[in-house]
């Protein structure tokens, strides 16, 4: 494809969604998939450093009595 007419299509894409707004639309969304990433992964950070608290705790008491 043309370079000059990918990019007066680029042009006419972003002109249209500035001038019909739907550029806020596409904002909202991206901002709420984002949002989304980030607070699965928050949650996941938080499990699993729980789990290891507990793997660390559970490998200490086992390891304080001796094995016969």
């Amino acid at each position: 494809m043309n370079h000059n007419l990918l990019m007066a299509l680029l042009e006419i894409n972003d002109s249209y969604l500035f001038a019909s707004e739907k550029i806020y639309t596409v904002l909202t969304v991206v901002l709420l998939i984002w949002g989304g990433i980030l607070l699965y992964l928050f949650r996941l950070d938080k499990r699993l450093n729980r789990l290891e608290k507990e793997q660390t705790h559970k490998s200490k008491s086992e390891s304080s009595f001796p094995s016969i």
